[in-house]
């Protein structure tokens, strides 16, 4: 083989990496972004929203067990509720603002361990307290923005 066929062999290996690692889950994201969107519209057709992060992370919810899949998705927040949409599924987590019992920032969550800092939130839920753990970009950011809204302690 010459030179210049290996440089072209070469070359075309690195267009189609390009395109599979980079193009593709790039349209994949914008996609599924769109989709997101769409369905937080869907949801607060009126209701403007006072946080909203596309690429959340969820580490899952306490009460279904160690064993659950990490979940991505849209974490949104109105003035009276945080709401968390999976990508894969239909699948959504609402939590009133007044169930919320307590916010804290950790790097564990159900034996998942990361090097982020991830806003864990404790909840009333329907049959018991619960508490899940979100990977967002600037957690202490939604941290601050929940507790200006949670009522007084006591209250």
């Amino acid at each position: 083989m010459s030179p210049l066929t290996v440089l072209a062999i070469l070359l075309a290996a690195l267009a189609g990496a390009f395109v599979l690692f980079v193009l593709v889950p790039k349209g994949l994201l914008v996609a599924l972004r769109d989709s997101l969107e769409a369905r937080v519209k869907h949801r607060y057709p009126n209701s403007p929203l006072v946080f909203a992060e596309y690429a959340a992370n969820s580490f899952g919810i306490e009460s279904r067990g160690a064993l659950q899949w990490r979940g991505n998705g849209a974490l949104v927040m109105t003035e009276s509720e945080l709401c968390f949409f999976q990508v894969l599924s239909e699948g959504e987590l609402v939590i009133p603002l007044e169930q919320i019992t307590r916010l804290r920032l950790v790097h564990k969550h159900l034996g998942k361990t990361t090097t982020s800092s991830l806003l864990r939130i404790e909840f009333r839920g329907e049959q018991r307290a619960d508490a899940v753990a979100f990977w967002v970009p600037k957690p202490d950011v939604l941290k601050a923005l929940i507790e200006a809204r949670l009522p007084p302690p006591g209250g």
